[in-house]
């Protein structure tokens, strides 16, 4: 008995002039639908991965400590000489 894999299956919707132009764009990349479909999702995860990477970068540096003397200047409290 020869052993097969299984295989799930993902429903899209959208317009008709969408579905035709994805249509289009995956035969234009020689690309089945579904090779595109995913292509177009994996391009969109990695730009995400990337953006949530940055983000956490900013946020970190945020949270990084200030000297005093510069948290001063920005508080509107002064040394006393």
């Amino acid at each position: 008995m020869e052993s097969r894999k299984k295989r799930d299956a993902l429903l899209v919707r959208c317009s008709a002039e969408e579905a035709t132009a994805i249509r289009e764009a995956a035969r234009r990349t020689g690309r089945t639908l579904s090779g595109y479909v995913l292509h177009c999702l994996h391009n969109r995860l990695r730009i995400e991965a990337r953006i949530q990477a940055e983000y956490e970068a900013i946020e970190a540096r945020s949270k990084q400590t200030v000297p005093a003397e510069l948290a001063e200047l920005f508080s509107g409290n002064k040394r006393k000489a």
